[in-house]
C-alpha cells in the first residue's frame, strides 16, 4: 500500500505492443505523462487505440512492454505480486463501463465484498461504512436492495461507492458513462467531482464523449501511438 501522502502517477517511456497474426502491433510508443492526485483527466481516442489498455497499465492490471509506471517513487514493475495486489486494493479505485455487480448480493454487500474477504473489520463496521458511502452517492435507503432493482445510473453509483470504499488516491474509470443517457452521464460526472472534492483523489477516465471530457481538468488523446494534449472546440 502506498502511504497516505499525496502522490503522482508517473509514466516514463512506456510502450505497449502485442502479437496478432504473427505480427507485432504497437499500441503505445514511449509515452510520458504525470497524473497528479487531486486533479482530473480525460483520456480520449478512437475505439481500439488503447485507452482501456493504458488505464489497465496505470492500475497495475496489465504490464508495460517497455518503460515503467511509478506511484510516487515506487515502480509497479518492481513490485511483488502481493504489493501490486495491495496497490490495486488500497490505492486505486476502478470503475468500468458496466457496473459488474453480483446480482444475488445486496447493494451494501456488493460495496463491501472485497473488504469482507480481506478481513480485519467486523461485518457491522463494513455494513455501516457501505451504507454511509451509498448515502454519499445518492442511494440512501437502497443498501438492502438487489442490483436488478436499480437503474443503470444507480448501478454505476454503486460501482463508485465500491471503488472508493478504501479511500483510494486515484479513481480510474474506463468509459463510466458509456451505457448512460445524457442526463445520467451528467449526473455521474457531477458526482465524480463531488467525490474528488470530498476524498482528494485523482480521477483518470476514458471517454468518447466530448461533453464528459470537457468537464475534466485536462484532456489527453491517444493518437499515432502517443498520448498528447487535446483541445476540445
Amino acid at each position: 500500500m502506498i502511504s497516505n501522502q499525496d502522490i503522482n502517477i508517473i509514466v516514463k517511456d512506456v510502450s505497449k505492443s502485442f502479437v496478432a497474426g504473427g505480427q507485432c502491433v504497437a499500441l503505445l510508443k514511449e509515452v510520458n505523462a504525470i497524473f497528479e492526485q487531486g486533479k482530473s483527466y480525460a483520456i480520449m481516442g478512437v475505439s481500439g487505440v488503447g485507452k482501456s489498455t493504458f488505464l489497465h497499465m496505470l492500475a497495475g492490471i496489465e504490464s508495460c512492454t517497455t518503460g515503467q509506471i511509478l506511484y510516487g517513487q515506487q515502480s509497479i514493475a518492481k513490485m511483488t505480486d502481493k504489493q501490486r495486489q495491495s496497490l490495486l486494493a488500497d490505492s486505486v479505485g476502478l470503475v468500468f463501463q458496466e457496473a459488474r455487480l453480483i446480482s444475488c448480493l445486496s447493494i451494501a454487500h456488493n460495496v463491501m465484498l472485497k473488504e469482507m474477504i480481506a478481513g480485519g473489520k467486523s461485518h457491522s463496521q463494513l455494513y455501516d461504512q457501505a451504507k454511509n458511502l451509498l448515502n454519499i452517492v445518492g442511494l440512501n435507503g437502497c443498501a438492502d436492495q438487489l442490483p436488478d432493482t436499480l437503474s443503470r445510473g444507480q448501478q454505476q453509483r454503486v460501482a463508485l461507492a465500491r471503488a472508493i470504499f478504501t479511500r483510494p488516491q486515484f479513481l480510474i474509470a474506463d468509459e463510466p458513462t458509456a451505457s448512460l443517457d445524457q442526463e445520467g452521464a451528467q449526473a455521474l460526472i457531477v458526482l465524480l467531482h463531488s467525490l474528488q472534492s470530498d476524498f482528494g483523489m485523482g480521477i483518470i477516465l476514458s471517454t468518447h464523449d466530448h461533453q464528459v471530457a470537457k468537464q475534466m481538468g485536462r484532456v489527453l488523446k491517444i493518437e499515432q501511438n502517443l498520448l498528447v494534449d487535446y483541445m476540445i472546440t
